[in-house]
């Protein structure tokens, strides 16, 4: 599952709304997916009207941290006007409805169960229908996976969905109970949209899904399959794809790396460097496994990316536990930022039978500042050896931004900011020199450059 959009200031990442339509504010929370899935929601309400401000909660459910974000966004929204109708839909619409306030902050609160719907139901609203506030269903039962998505107004690059749901119920994890079992999209379709996107001049497009690694239609295809499909039958300059776990790594995978279009970026949904937590955590890998697989990623490519997903303060994960997760990967030189995030119980997950091995919630937050602690030192000696370097990047176009400057992307994922934003122009991919690092800038920093 990719969870690694978020910053570290806390454990979900809000986009700033922006109006795609005069009486529209979409606010899209948590990862890629729900980047996708907005997308679509922009496309299928493009043409609906409204004389009342209409606000659309795409949520995450991931923590309970997340779904307290978009809880307070809701009653922000309403408190501000009191007229506008707040819709909430997404993950935490699904599975934490006793969080919101259906009696004054929430209009409409619309699960992922009836996604396919919200259409129908936000028209009614806007018409003045008699409606339930609250949309559920069996999500076991969806098959549906929102083709159609991927093109958010304010984003230069595109998001491809190319798989919903997971089979794999880990411990921690609610996604299943909020997005279902794994189903994928076939390749051929997959195909189409990219050749669509390129039409439209995208520059990049990025695989993503709840579980990406778990890809397979219905033609037997699987992820690589896929990748070397893109590669050989579309004209796509960048592909990337989001988090995958260790093992899932493959050496056919990083032999398609070699190909320049394929972006040089890893992202790895670890959870834990420790055996005896990885197995209570129903993970299917070991510290070895993933100490394995960056090491490999590493030097495949040394110029590779890499980030990683982890969680602290699990059930059951002593002091020790922990340090010995914090020496791995410290001791380590094959990654580049960890993404750290505090166990957070999550309903319906095995973990909450293991209450009585509770790690205190001040622990929890200690272990948290200890590990970005070090991601922050690591990151910043990977800027710094990015510095005189020539990187390929991509300008991004972003409609909510107030700055000035221009931003973009590495194809190796290192963010920048360009020193003289009158040479370039959004959604140019161009050879640019490092010149410097900004520390201030961005959650850790970015590197400060020029083209060439």
């Amino acid at each position: 599952m990719e969870i690694y959009f978020w910053e570290e200031a806390g454990l979900s990442q809000l986009t700033e709304p922006y109006d795609s339509f005069i009486d529209f504010e979409y606010h899209t929370f948590g990862c890629k997916v729900n980047t996708y899935d907005t997308g679509l929601i922009q496309k299928e309400l493009k043409h609906l009207k409204s004389k009342r401000k209409v606000h659309i909660l795409n949520t995450c459910a991931v923590t309970s941290e997340a779904t307290k974000d978009a809880v307070r966004l809701s009653r922000r929204l309403k408190k501000n006007d009191p007229n506008s109708i707040v819709i909430v839909t997404g993950c935490s619409a699904q599975i934490d409805k006793e969080m919101f306030d259906l009696d004054k902050d929430v209009d409409l609160l619309v699960g992922n169960s009836h996604k396919d719907q919200l259409k129908d139901l936000v028209q009614k609203k806007i018409e003045g229908q008699k409606l339930e506030q609250f949309y559920h269903k069996n999500i076991f039962r969806q098959s549906s996976l929102g083709e159609g998505g991927g093109l958010e107004d304010s984003h230069s690059r595109s998001f491809l969905k190319i798989q919903d749901g997971c089979n794999s119920f880990c411990s921690f994890c609610v996604i299943p109970h909020t997005r279902g079992l794994s189903r994928s999209l076939d390749k051929s379709k997959l195909i189409k949209k990219i050749k669509e996107f390129i039409l439209l001049g995208k520059q990049e497009v990025v695989l993503t899904g709840i579980h990406l690694g778990d890809y397979l239609d219905s033609e037997n295809n699987n992820l690589e399959d896929l990748i070397e499909a893109v590669l050989k039958e579309t004209t796509l300059p960048r592909l990337r794809l989001t988090s995958l776990e260790p093992l899932e790594l493959s050496e056919r995978l990083l032999k398609l790396s070699k190909n320049k279009r394929l972006c040089s970026h890893f992202h790895m949904s670890v959870q834990s460097v420790n055996s005896k937590t990885l197995k209570n955590m129903k993970r299917t890998y070991t510290k070895e496994d993933v100490l394995d697989s960056i090491r490999r990623a590493k030097d495949s490519d040394p110029e590779t990316y890499i980030g990683m997903d982890v969680i602290v303060g699990f059930p059951g994960e002593s002091e020790k536990d922990f340090n010995e997760t914090f020496e791995a990967l410290a001791d380590s030189k094959d990654w580049d930022r960890i993404h750290v995030f505090p166990y957070s119980e999550r309903p319906k997950t095995g973990a909450l039978l293991l209450k009585e091995d509770s790690v205190p919630v001040i622990e929890r937050k200690r272990r948290s500042k200890l590990l970005r602690q070090l991601s922050k030192e690591r990151f910043s000696t990977s800027l710094k050896s990015q510095v005189g370097k020539v990187l390929e990047v991509l300008v991004l176009e972003n409609k909510n931004s107030k700055r000035i400057a221009l931003e973009g992307l590495s194809k190796n994922y290192w963010p920048v900011v360009f020193k003289d934003s009158s040479k370039v122009r959004p959604n140019q991919n161009i050879c640019v020199k490092v010149m410097d690092v900004d520390f201030e800038l961005k959650s850790f920093g970015a590197l400060i450059v020029e083209p060439v």
